[in-house]
């Protein structure tokens, strides 16, 4: 499968699910990126698969009314989600983060928190971002890496076992290995044309007060979710309280925290 067949579908479809698990807590790195472009008011900012406005929200209070917020996505359930909340200068468009249908040097900030690892084309997705920008402009993007402990993988994956696995997606297995390595990332900035580099790696916690919640969001993640809509409803309902079983079995102290890695990359144009 294609990397555009899978995830604009899924995560159209558990929207709702994905932006309820950011109401707690927004990861460290996606904070990071809006600080690092330090967007301010009045200026044209470009959010870069926006999801449900994970981080759209806080550039467009940073910006102001006199300012402008885009923001794309390829999931319109995401968008859906952002309309409902977004203030009037933010506009949204569903958009391909690799074909940016947009003038060139029209914005004064770029940002993409948690999306380039989904590109198939990595330099070009770089290249369009760069094109974007006017001159001196700032970019800031995080992605999740290899890394951390205590997984929910790890702690209910064999409940899975059954189940068929989430798609592969081979188009961005090369993406996916160039973001996992800091050297080759900057490298790959560079050529597109941003200077100041500057990529950080970054430790996150999630904690999950109680086994509902744990639960609830075991079967929100998309690579879960995914593999639930492969099964009827009394099978997925099954699995459910075998998942809630293997927690209560597992997990002796609360709250539960596992850690995760994130890689936050900017420049200037």
């Amino acid at each position: 499968m294609k990397s555009k067949d899978v995830f604009p579908g899924v995560f159209s479809r558990h929207a709702r699910a994905y932006r309820d698990r950011m109401v707690d807590q927004v990861p460290t790195a996606r904070l990071m990126v809006v600080e690092l472009v330090g967007p301010q008011e009045g200026e044209r900012v470009l959010d870069l698969a926006c999801g449900p406005g994970t981080i759209t929200l806080d550039l467009a209070a940073a910006v102001g009314p006199r300012g402008r917020v885009l923001a794309i996505d390829l999931a319109d359930g995401m968008l859906e989600l952002l309309r409902e909340v977004a203030p009037p200068w933010v506009e949204t468009q569903r958009m391909d983060i690799e074909q940016l249908h947009l003038p060139s040097a029209s914005f004064d900030v770029v940002t993409c928190g948690h999306g380039y690892h989904f590109v198939p084309d990595l330099a070009h997705a770089l290249a369009e971002a760069r094109r974007v920008l006017v001159e001196g402009g700032r970019f800031a993007a995080s992605v999740p890496i290899t890394g951390g402990s205590g997984g929910v993988a790890d702690l209910v994956g064999d409940v899975f076992a059954g189940v068929p696995p989430p798609p592969e997606t081979p188009d961005r297995e090369s993406t996916v290995a160039i973001l996992d390595d800091a050297a080759r990332l900057a490298a790959l900035m560079e050529s597109a044309g941003f200077r100041d580099v500057r990529v950080d790696r970054v430790e996150e916690e999630a904690r999950f007060a109680d086994a509902e919640t744990l639960t609830e969001r075991t079967f929100s993640w998309w690579q879960f979710a995914w593999r639930l809509e492969q099964l009827d409803e009394a099978r997925a309902a099954e699995l459910r309280q075998d998942v809630r079983r293997a927690i209560d079995e597992r997990v002796t102290e609360w709250p539960f925290v596992t850690t995760n890695w994130s890689a936050v990359f900017s420049g200037h144009a």
